[in-house]
């Protein structure tokens, strides 16, 4: 288990060293940008923002809802942590920065590969195509850091400044989805999509098709506390 744990630990070290370097990496393909475009790379940081929260949604709602902690490859490393975070919230509090951040990284690298392999951003239209694959993979690759947060009774002032702005996940919005059953607001990078996904009822209506054709492999305990 030592071992495992070792091996565990120095892929999610090498996972947010190779994230950091490749995406300043592709970073640097923006530059020099023109004056007036600054203004459209930061812009696409808002539908940046709004794909990354659905897209945490979608992995929290599967994370919690379908396959079993032991289950090969992703058992251990993403579906036990969701599942760990029922049981204990304050958990990930407790787990430090690589393991915390690890695994959102290595899940974020592809973005960042994508954004290096298209053609030099030259134009307008291209630069904010790359911006904005940069923008939903920073966020998609510290999300788990952003859940934290939202979990913690103090936090830097700057945290705290976005959170009560709405611009990241505040502990109010997220104490939402610590209701029993734990079965509303999946999102947890801004919580921007929970209301309209909410609303909709969204993931318990792909929750009961796919239920209809058919069932989850090896039985465990959801977060929601109904046999899998």
């Amino acid at each position: 288990m030592a071992l495992r744990s070792r091996w565990l630990t120095a892929l999610e070290v090498g996972s947010i060293l190779g994230f950091s370097v490749l995406w300043g990496l592709a970073a640097e393909r923006l530059f020099p940008i023109p004056g007036p475009q600054w203004a459209l790379v930061i812009l696409m940081l808002f539908p940046a923002a709004t794909a990354a929260d659905a897209l945490s949604g979608a992995v929290h709602w599967f994370a919690d809802t379908w396959l079993a902690e032991d289950t090969p490859w992703i058992g251990s490393w993403v579906i036990a942590p969701f599942r760990e975070h029922h049981r204990d919230p304050e958990a990930i509090a407790r787990h430090d920065v690589w393991e915390r951040n690890g695994n959102g990284c290595l899940a974020a690298l592809p973005l960042v590969g994508l954004a290096l392999y298209l053609p030099a951003p030259e134009t307008a239209p291209a630069r904010m195509a790359v911006a904005g694959l940069l923008w939903l993979a920073a966020l998609l690759a510290f999300t788990n850091q952003i859940h934290c947060w939202a979990h913690q009774a103090r936090v830097p002032r700057p945290v705290a400044w976005l959170q009560r702005w709405g611009c990241i996940l505040s502990p109010r919005a997220h104490a939402l989805h610590h209701r029993a059953p734990h079965a509303t607001a999946y999102c947890v990078t801004n919580g921007w999509c929970n209301a309209a996904l909410d609303r909709l009822g969204l993931f318990g209506r792909v929750e009961r098709a796919v239920r209809r054709l058919a069932s989850p492999r090896g039985a465990t305990r959801s977060a929601r506390g109904d046999l899998r």
